[in-house]
């Protein structure tokens, strides 16, 4: 059965916040996706997959661009579903334009919403500034607030979070019922931070494990990844997550504001990662192409190189290789982040000792109706 993919677009390079950790270039031109591009991408996702098409729309920041143009990539994936593909479509905001008006509007055209939110107050102020000098956090929080929970929210895990895991959880639990933390991952811009962001691997180590002993206690509604994705995959033998699955990798393309498509939407700033362009081949050209081979020849190198041997492989896959590009030079290197992920892989193969923490997980992960 021929796979399905998913699709992590820039509908521009422009963005009303300069964060310290941006993985896009500080000096990236300023690009808009322009409608033709827009039908293309969707028309030949459409044409290529069988079951369902998903985009997710990033930036910069997407909500610079205006709702008509918003509505416009609705009703261009409405009359290209001929097949009746399952279609859903997001946004991904760092939460200044996201008003309780537009939200309403985005919401009535059938986007799902995301956002940007680092846990903690004055992390958020250190870490998203505004490029105007102005302070932004209240009206994001706010806009936030308005969402009702019904909205996903990302944290980056940077030094500046390390011994804050309760504060940053209970906010991230107040705003949404579901949320990600992301290791901080030095790329692009997010390079030139390295030094004061990139936490120890005994700090990364000791913070991951905070924040999934919170979720794992944690009774109520509230969602948190990576660590429900990975508790699910113990179960199900894969996680389906792309820094955690090279298959699932695979199945997530990246794509830039002038149509270029990329092995991930955090590597549109490296040329070696370049599939083609959408406006000039087509999506089944691209599709293990040389470029897109490369991330299963990484997980093959790996598995017979320095993850040979490894346990918990199969639900790692040497983690993110944007990531092990970035930090190492190295496309082929595993994850910086390791022995963090062995250390709760462990933890959570311990913890499934216990049959009332199996009761939990089953519940918590929604697995077999639980």
């Amino acid at each position: 059965m021929k796979t399905d993919y998913s699709i992590v677009a820039q509908l521009t390079d422009c963005c009303n916040l300069n964060c310290t950790y941006c993985y896009l270039d500080k000096a990236r031109p300023k690009r808009n996706m322009d409608l033709k591009t827009v039908e293309r991408l969707i028309s030949e996702v459409h044409g290529y997959n069988d079951a369902f098409a998903h985009f997710a729309w990033v930036g910069g920041e997407p909500l610079l661009r205006s709702d008509g143009f918003l509505e416009q990539i609705i009703e261009t994936g409405k009359a290209c579903n001929t097949k009746g593909l399952d279609i859903s479509h997001s946004i991904q905001t760092n939460g200044i334009e996201l008003t309780e008006d537009r939200q309403k509007r985005l919401r009535a055209m059938g986007y799902r919403l995301g956002g940007s939110f680092d846990g903690c107050l004055d992390v958020q102020k250190k870490q998203r500034v505004n490029r105007t000098g102005q302070d932004k956090t209240e009206t994001i929080i706010r806009n936030y607030e308005a969402c009702r929970r019904e909205i996903g929210l990302i944290a980056v895990l940077t030094n500046n979070l390390v011994g804050r895991e309760i504060e940053a959880y209970e906010n991230l639990r107040r705003l949404c019922t579901t949320a990600r933390i992301n290791f901080f991952a030095p790329s692009g811009g997010g390079l030139l931070a390295k030094d004061e962001l990139l936490p120890s691997v005994e700090n990364a180590t000791s913070s991951f494990l905070e924040f999934y002993r919170l979720w794992k206690s944690d009774d109520s509604d509230f969602n948190l990844n990576p660590f429900s994705s990975i508790v699910r995959g113990f179960f199900t033998g894969w996680v389906k997550t792309c820094d955690y699955s090279a298959y699932s990798c695979t199945r997530l393309l990246g794509v830039d504001p002038d149509g270029g498509v990329f092995l991930c939407s955090r590597s549109t700033h490296m040329p070696e990662t370049k599939l083609g362009n959408i406006n000039e081949i087509s999506l089944k050209e691209m599709i293990g192409n040389r470029v897109h081979q490369k991330i299963m020849d990484r997980y093959f190198d790996l598995k017979e190189g320095d993850c040979g041997g490894c346990n918990w492989f199969s639900i790692c896959s040497g983690g993110c290789p944007i990531e092990a590009k970035s930090l190492s030079g190295d496309f082929n290197q595993k994850t910086y982040y390791c022995e963090t992920k062995k250390t709760l892989f462990r933890k959570i193969s311990e913890d499934l000792n216990d049959d009332d923490n199996v009761k939990r997980f089953l519940r918590k992960t929604k697995i077999g109706g639980n």
